[in-house]
């Protein structure tokens, strides 16, 4: 079950929200996916590592939505517990056909 997460939602309660949740509907921890986006990871990290850092411990899966839209690098994404990027379709579109394209994904 995969959640998006706008940073609003991203506040001092929500892993208290999500492990309730989890309590109540007895969903599997594993089985949720919450979507989180670039601009939150660059814009908040003192506040979004120690929370993404607990919904791991708790086995809930994080996700970076439209990745690619931002400033951030790979590099920096490998501080925080992520399991998937999800790179946005802008930056994808045109591959195979577009030279440059096809380099990245080289």
């Amino acid at each position: 079950l995969a959640v998006n997460l706008s940073p609003r939602q991203f506040h001092d309660g929500l892993v208290e929200s999500v492990d309730r949740c989890l309590e109540q509907t007895r969903l599997d921890p594993g089985a949720l996916e919450l979507e989180i986006t670039e601009g939150l990871l660059m814009n908040d990290t003192d506040t979004v590592l120690p929370m993404l850092e607990a919904l791991t411990d708790m086995n809930v899966r994080i996700s970076v939505d439209d990745f690619g839209t931002g400033y951030s690098s790979l590099a920096y994404l490998k501080r925080f517990p992520l399991h998937n990027l999800k790179v946005d379709r802008s930056f994808v579109s045109g591959v195979p056909d577009h030279r440059d394209s096809v380099a990245i994904t080289q």
